[in-house]
């Protein structure tokens, strides 16, 4: 698997067979959300404490409005634009259509506004612990230089290492 490359070295080999295995899996999970229509989205605040903890990532599946019901976790866009994650207290059809109250596990009292059917983003289907803190440090443009910038200098440094040492060797073999 690995080939042993000039003096003593095995050249670029496990870099990329470790990167590869570390990245493959991410790759695939982050493809298949978004080919199932699920979205990732990360915990910043202890509003749903202990079921999300902060740093946490929700897969988060779309829902059809009429088919939420109270105990459901509801992830929602706020009127600021800020997408939150609370718990469904009640269900509500009134002259306004449907809306949900709800509240965050570790909050004492419920969200201040009923969150209208047109806010809903989906269901929490699972989470992953840690991850959503990952996801957030990996924003642009920190992601682009660690995930794509720094990959690229690294081989280019290796492939300048091979080449300055193919170069020796031809320059020592040829008198």
């Amino acid at each position: 698997m690995f080939r042993k490359v000039g003096r003593g070295g095995w050249g670029w080999a496990p870099v990329a067979v470790l990167s590869i295995s570390l990245l493959l899996p991410v790759a695939v999970f982050v493809i298949w959300s978004a080919l199932t229509g699920h979205h990732l989205q990360a915990v910043r605040s202890g509003s749903m404490t202990p079921t999300y903890s902060v740093g946490s990532m929700l897969v988060v599946s779309t829902v059809d409005p009429a088919d939420v019901r109270v105990g459901m976790p509801l992830s929602f866009v706020t009127p600021d634009g800020v997408i939150e994650t609370h718990r469904v207290l009640s269900v509500t059809h009134d002259e306004n259509g449907l809306s949900f109250r709800t509240q965050g596990d570790a909050n004492r009292t419920p969200d201040p506004d009923p969150v209208p059917a047109s806010a809903v983003r989906g269901s929490v289907q699972w989470s992953v612990p840690h991850v959503g803190g990952l996801m957030l440090w990996l924003r642009w443009p920190r992601g682009f230089l660690v995930l794509v910038v720094t990959p690229l200098a690294a081989l280019l440094a290796f492939e300048l290492v091979e080449r300055k040492g193919a170069w020796r060797a031809r320059r020592d073999s040829n008198p």
